[in-house]
């Protein structure tokens, strides 16, 4: 997880919505490395870090910046990594 924005307000947390079911969700923080880890189901998931300004565990598009939406193919019992990136949004802040 890296964040080109260097700012300290708010959580980063990284979010993970099943492709096939959008109930079935995950919700991790970055840590100080800037990792995470999160436990999914086999299949296919849509993944996004965000940083969480008002801490309420959720995205908020119009006010939290937020990484590029990726799709992520998991195996069962198998490992993944992902790089999300956050930036600033174009004529943004």
């Amino acid at each position: 997880m890296a964040d080109s924005l260097a700012d300290s307000l708010g959580v980063v947390r990284v979010l993970a919505v099943a492709a096939a079911d959008s109930t079935l969700r995950a919700l991790a923080d970055v840590d100080a490395e800037r990792g995470f880890e999160l436990e999914l189901r086999a299949g296919d998931w849509w993944v996004r870090a965000f940083r969480d300004a008002d801490r309420n565990r959720g995205w908020e598009r119009e006010s939290e910046r937020a990484s590029e939406l990726v799709r992520v193919r998991i195996e069962p019992a198998g490992t993944t990594e992902v790089q999300l990136v956050l930036r600033r949004e174009p004529g943004g802040p």
